[in-house]
């Protein structure tokens, strides 16, 4: 999807938002290499009734090129040790 945003429509910044409280996403969106913005506190209420704050991250088109390698980097290495298990 970041692949089509950025080289089809040419976009020139995308957006990312998480729970505050999910981890797993915000450390794997950082992992990605998308840039912390801000926090929007009790940004909304959830079905269940719970206060969520909401973090905001940003991949700008500048940084699309550096961003796109590591994910292929770590898409080739994935393979690879898959491939390894196999064998």
């Amino acid at each position: 999807m970041l692949e089509y945003a950025f080289e089809h429509p040419n976009c020139i910044a995308v957006e990312i938002r998480t729970d505050f409280l999910n981890t797993i996403s915000r450390n794997a969106i950082e992992r990605l290499g998308a840039k912390k913005n801000d926090a929007s506190r009790y940004h909304k209420i959830m079905k269940e009734g719970k206060i969520r704050n909401t973090v905001c991250y940003s991949i700008i088109q500048p940084e699309w090129t550096k961003v796109k390698d590591n994910l292929l980097h770590k898409m080739l290495y994935y393979e690879m040790s898959i491939i390894k298990s196999n064998n």
